[in-house]
């Protein structure tokens, strides 16, 4: 079971104003995280079949991996496309934070700092792939039901496992 920590949220939101800051866009990685990174030129792609390299920084929640020199995101074909959705943007976050110094110091200060790194991964991956407004249009009463999550998988490229991410830890819905 993933970790949350209460300073997760700001963390995230840190972290897309950062990808924004530096050219990216929340929609295209929404749409297809793949198409849109695999055209930058500040990082690669690399798709391997079930195992990622042995010089990639394992210990992920995910099936995928980050190194560092050069910037590369490295995701499992093993899994399902949508996973491998979940994957790319999860180690896309481990690139934000660790090219970004103030993003850094949040992680090597925090009482946790890997757990924290890695919490902020999913919860990055999670926002790209179900955005405030999507969500926000499939939830109604008093919060997230297996209703909601049905529909938030036929209306976006998320996981199952990325739905339940992104709700659990979006507790403003509740109110």
């Amino acid at each position: 079971m993933p970790r949350t920590f209460d300073a997760v949220p700001a963390q995230v939101d840190a972290m897309v104003r950062t990808w924004e800051a530096r050219g990216g866009s929340r929609d295209d990685l929404t749409c297809d995280a793949f198409a849109a990174l695999e055209g930058r030129d500040d990082l690669t792609v690399l798709r391997v079949p079930e195992f990622v390299p042995h010089d990639s920084q394992l210990g992920c929640s995910v099936a995928g991996g980050y190194r560092w020199d050069p910037p590369t995101l490295i995701v499992t074909q093993s899994m399902s496309w949508r996973r491998q959705q979940f994957t790319l943007l999860h180690e896309l976050g481990h690139h934000i934070q660790k090219t970004d110094i103030t993003l850094g110091t949040a992680i090597v200060e925090h009482r946790e700092p890997e757990a924290f790194e890695d919490a902020s991964c999913d919860a990055f991956a999670a926002l790209m792939l179900l955005p405030d407004d999507l969500v926000d249009a499939h939830i109604h009463g008093h919060g997230p039901t297996a209703s909601t999550a049905s529909g938030l998988f036929a209306a976006s490229n998320a996981s199952r496992a990325a739905i339940c991410v992104r709700l659990s830890d979006d507790s403003h819905h509740l109110a």
